[in-house]
């Protein structure tokens, strides 16, 4: 799963005070998954936790127009549905539950998976750095391509599969040198295509690449990502009653693997 870190900021005391009393949410529908939806209290801003206290004891339901479901709490603040094939493509999911005497509520929509994703080579060779010498003439970008008629937002993640991944013996390219490993995230905005590389790799092995189709509410999200103390601006979101994000999203994924020449 996709995990994103909400910082939300308010401009003045009273919109501040407001926003504090409201539940942040957080759920990704995917066809084929359980559904999980987590609820957090709104960190205060001089809190250095990524969140605020988990909320517990909500009755949140989930309905897809024909049948509602109501989800149970595993861990606190973590409400889930073990049902596999309870999301499907296309299908509008409503999501209700009641805090603070108000009703909390976000709606969306399925997305289809994304169509025709190739990739140019799924064996990838990266060159040995020597100093003195430039590398990066000898390494042949790879191409990833896929369709997108309805001009839909993209998001491409490179996972490495290995238990323990091992990392490139020059230092590696994406993220610079040394560090602990984490995915590739590519926001690849409305296009059909993206190239790979040599810099895009700090670590060889196996790969899935996994490219999600995104609804509009996460998108906005990503891109209000941006904001800082010299812009100061409403938190983006498509909670009723609250704050967070409430999505469905779908991926199409191939696998490839890195090694060193």
């Amino acid at each position: 799963m996709i995990v994103i870190m909400i910082t939300f900021i308010a401009c003045e005391k009273e919109t501040l005070i407001a926003t504090t009393e409201k539940p942040v949410v957080q759920a990704y529908l995917i066809p084929g998954k359980p559904v999980l939806v987590k609820v957090n209290m709104q960190r205060g801003l001089v809190d250095t936790a990524s969140y605020g206290l988990p909320l517990t004891g909500l009755n949140i339901s989930i309905s897809d127009g024909a049948n509602t479901i109501t989800l149970l709490e595993t861990v606190n603040g973590q409400y889930s549905l073990s049902d596999k094939n309870f999301i499907s493509t296309g299908k509008t999911y409503t999501m209700t539950f009641s805090y603070l005497n108000k009703e909390v509520s976000a709606k969306t929509t399925v997305p289809g998976k994304p169509k025709g994703l190739t990739i140019s080579e799924t064996v990838i060779s990266i060159p040995q750095f020597s100093p003195g010498t430039d590398t990066l003439d000898t390494f042949i970008p790879v191409n990833i391509n896929w369709e997108n008629h309805n001009k839909s937002d993209h998001l491409l993640i490179l996972k490495n599969d290995e238990k323990y991944p091992s990392g490139i013996s020059n230092g590696g390219g994406f993220g610079g040198f040394g560090g602990s490993y984490r995915d590739i995230e590519v926001n690849t905005g409305i296009t059909t295509s993206y190239e790979i590389d040599r810099m895009t790799f700090r670590y060889v092995g196996y790969y899935t690449l996994y490219l999600y189709a995104l609804n509009k509410e996460y998108v906005e999200i990503l891109n209000a990502s941006n904001s800082s103390s010299l812009n100061l601006t409403n938190p983006v979101t498509n909670i009723k009653n609250g704050l967070g994000i409430f999505t469905a999203m779908q991926a199409d994924s191939l696998r490839l693997f890195v090694r060193e020449k």
